[in-house]
């Protein structure tokens, strides 16, 4: 038995020589193993403004270092921040359409205790070309994505939403109704199918789950019998309902970007915001009456929310003389502060925020406009596009040619480009934005050339197209 405790003795002595060479040379040589990246996730696909890249590594990290190693080609504009071993990367810019772009991380990167990312990692991306819709010959056509036969259909209004575009259209001798075009099967669907109603105009929640339809009541006769209401629907059944019991009213309304509340005219003329999540309606159909409703009081026109920040943009009629329809730009943020933009006297028809959240742009007309004095009806205005930045509230006029008078923006989704529509300022053929609906339907709205503005150049062109509507995929 001594032997072998003797042989037993010596095993455990020269393994415990061996742990302890072992440990002193990996104290004399130092820990070799490097810092890794073991995941990144772009958790945004479509690389919009606000969109946050996370890197997660195996060790924590030096951050300057890793700042300092991260690259976007071209370069991208962005706002670091970390939890513990994790880095975010939130886009400041959208990324542009059509366009290659090239993220890595390189060997400057370290981690704290100095050891360095030795393996260079890098990611491709490319970013989907801007898709401009519009119609020609009775086709919807898409840049680069074929054409679509409507059968017939006279269309109204056009909304992209993902792989649908949504359309307010009639029939011959009939009232419009709603319809969807899928993209992908090409399958033309009509959602509504009452000709007891006239169908007036809609609106669709940017996650593609809402849709709000302002329609009128039909007498026997065709007859108005109600005023213009807002009906609410779900876009997996389409059942539309009466919202609020007619209390939301108008043509001006629109959703939250996040699709939770909606803005509306009530009864009074006042615009409300109510919360959906709460609204409803329920399983059996009915909305809650007692759902949470912001007052936010009265305005001319209603042109929408920013894109991440509780504002929204209105205009405001003067009130020393509303008979001039001079009005007042304004941002209505949500703890109820106004804040006037000075565009001078004049009408602001249209303001929209662009993608990005940087700006407004707007189509105004000045109070005389080189006409022949302030007393000038607006129909003889002649409307152009500027841009209000809302970082330091300055004005720019982007388009000024006095022969042409310009409507129907549309903003491109990387928020680079402006694309509108102009008329040449013949008497004949100004139009004031608000009412060109009621002109298209008495056949008397004159030709329109598209163009479309780079933002970032200031070059100008016209487009290929000669249809009246177009859109643009968000």
């Amino acid at each position: 038995m001594s032997q072998v405790k003797l042989q037993f003795d010596r095993l455990v002595t020269r393994l415990i020589l061996s742990l302890a060479v072992l440990i002193l040379l990996m104290v004399l040589i130092g820990d070799k193993s490097v810092p890794r990246l073991q995941m990144a996730e772009l958790t945004s696909q479509d690389y919009a403004v606000g969109s946050v890249w996370k890197f997660d590594f195996s060790r924590l990290m030096d951050r300057k270092s890793v700042e300092d190693a991260f690259e976007i080609t071209p370069k991208v504009d962005g706002v670091f921040s970390w939890n513990g071993k994790t880095m975010y990367f939130e886009l400041k810019d959208g990324l542009e359409s059509g366009k290659n772009y090239l993220i890595s991380l390189d060997g400057r990167a370290k981690s704290l205790d100095g050891k360095v990312f030795t393996k260079t990692w890098t990611k491709q991306i490319h970013t989907e070309p801007m898709q401009i819709a519009y119609l020609l010959d009775n086709k919807l056509k898409i840049d680069g994505k074929g054409e679509y036969d409507l059968n017939g259909l006279e269309v109204q209004q056009m909304v992209f939403s993902k792989t649908m575009i949504y359309l307010l259209a009639l029939k011959p001798g009939e009232n419009p109704e709603l319809w969807q075009l899928n993209l992908e099967n090409k399958k033309l669907e009509q959602l509504t199918f009452d000709q007891k109603y006239l169908n007036k105009n809609f609106k669709i929640s940017d996650n593609g789950k809402r849709i709000a339809l302002s329609r009128i009541e039909l007498g026997n006769g065709g007859e108005y019998a109600s005023r213009i209401e807002v009906w609410l629907a779900d876009t997996g059944d389409f059942v539309f309902r009466k919202f609020l019991n007619g209390e939301a009213q108008g043509t001006d309304f629109d959703f939250s970007p996040e699709g939770s509340y909606l803005l509306f005219r009530n009864k009074d003329a006042n615009f409300e915001l109510v919360n959906l999540d709460e609204a409803g309606p329920d399983k059996q159909g009915k909305f809650n009456e007692k759902a949470e409703r912001l007052f936010i009081g009265e305005f001319a026109d209603a042109f929408g929310f920013h894109p991440f920040q509780p504002k929204l943009a209105f205009s405001e009629y003067d009130q020393e003389d509303v008979y001039s329809l001079n009005n007042k730009l304004v941002i209505f943020s949500g703890d109820g502060e106004k804040k006037y933009l000075e565009m001078g006297k004049g009408v602001v028809r249209q303001a929209i925020f662009t993608p990005d959240g940087n700006s407004l742009i707007v189509l105004f007309s000045g109070e005389a406009d080189n006409l022949t004095g302030s007393d000038d009806l607006v129909e003889s205005r002649r409307f152009h596009l500027y841009r209000l930045d809302l970082k330091d509230y300055s004005i720019r006029q982007l388009t000024s040619d006095d022969d042409f008078s310009e409507l129907n923006a549309i903003i491109s989704p990387d928020s680079r480009y402006v694309l509108y529509q102009r008329v040449l300022a013949t008497p004949e053929n100004l139009i004031d934005p608000a009412f060109q609906n009621i002109q298209e339907n008495l056949g008397n709205l004159p030709d329109r050339e598209n163009w479309m503005l780079d933002l970032r150049t200031g070059e100008n062109k016209k487009l290929f197209f000669k249809a009246n509507k177009f859109i643009v995929k968000p």
